[in-house]
């Protein structure tokens, strides 16, 4: 009795292994989920009294993926992953690289945090 509830509980812990690890995002997921994020906060900028001439001033032309890791945090759950960015302003066209997470959603790979 005891080895049939000790397979069970191995059974349903691989099964909650394998629904928390997701695989992680491609390079394309990642520029639509950042795509996203930036319109959100030019939206955003628009609406605040003063920063409306700014909101559509800087662009995210493209973003590649440099590589991904799963987090460890359960409460941070997701992958932090590493991404250069090409970004139109104004006067130049910048090429940051940064570290950002990101988390599955509903609606797909949505960035989590900018920092």
């Amino acid at each position: 009795m005891m080895k049939r509830y000790a397979a069970l509980w191995a059974g349903l812990s691989l099964l909650g292994a394998c629904t928390v690890l997701e695989r992680e995002p491609s390079e394309d997921e990642l520029e639509a989920a950042i795509a996203t994020k930036f319109r959100d906060v030019r939206a955003l900028a628009a609406l605040l009294p003063g920063l409306e001439p700014f909101a559509g001033l800087i662009d995210v032309q493209a973003a590649r993926k440099q590589g991904c890791q799963a987090t460890d945090d359960v409460r941070r759950s997701g992958y932090r992953c590493t991404v250069t960015l090409d970004v139109k302003t104004p006067l130049t066209m910048l090429h940051p690289t940064l570290d950002l997470r990101f988390i599955k959603t509903a609606s797909g790979w949505a960035v989590a945090d900018l920092s």
